[in-house]
């Protein structure tokens, strides 16, 4: 499962950028960067944050999705 690229096509689809996510998350740009590669996992309240500001529910992030099948219109990167 990838939480951070979840996000990340979830945010491309929608227009968010990653300092939007951040702020609505309450954490740095820096911090949201390395959610975003997979790096760190958000702590649950930053989470649910994220999943507010994307539109979607911690379930629908969180679900495991296949490297090779998009969850998002589009498969990009912000």
């Amino acid at each position: 499962m990838s939480i951070g690229r979840n996000i990340r096509i979830i945010a491309y689809d929608k227009n968010i950028s990653l300092k939007e996510l951040a702020e609505a998350a309450g954490v740095s740009q820096a911090m949201m960067t390395k959610i975003v590669k997979g790096e760190k996992n958000p702590s649950v309240e930053k989470f649910a944050r994220i999943a507010e500001k994307l539109g979607v529910t911690m379930d629908e992030l969180a679900r495991d999705t296949s490297e090779n099948a998009p969850i998002g219109k589009n498969d990009g990167v912000l």
